[in-house]
């Protein structure tokens, strides 16, 4: 997998991306990630950057077929949602931390896994 191109501004190593984002003329709010149309980690094109937050990054990354180190599959979180069992009982289970369990039953890891009766994660808006 491609690194994040970096650069060296004021001795400071910066992700290019963001650097390419701010030498663009456009704003870049504290809470804001600059993401990639591309999937191509080293561009630095400003026509292939947009703005985003961690929830609309991870949602791409799924979407894109780049979640490389997931170890719970879609079955997997469905059937700990649906679990009456406890996160101890469950972690052990499928070799995860039980703090991990607690947020995939929050919806807080995998929000895009849905079953009937969880909501799902808004795509737009509030972001």
């Amino acid at each position: 997998m491609a690194r994040l191109a970096q650069i060296s501004v004021r001795r400071r190593l910066c992700h290019a991306h963001r650097v390419a984002w701010l030498l663009s003329g456009r704003e870049l709010p504290t809470s804001k990630f600059v993401l990639h149309t591309c999937d191509n980690r080293a561009c630095v094109r400003p026509d292939h950057l947009y703005l985003g937050n961690q929830s609309r990054n991870m949602l791409d990354m799924v979407a894109r077929g780049r979640c490389y180190n997931a170890k719970l599959s879609d079955a997997d979180v469905l059937a700990i949602r649906a679990s009456g069992e406890s996160s101890s009982v469950l972690a052990r289970r499928y070799g995860v931390h039980p703090g991990h369990v607690r947020k995939v039953r929050r919806l807080i890891s995998k929000p895009h896994v849905n079953a009937p009766g969880c909501f799902a994660l808004r795509q737009e808006g509030g972001e």
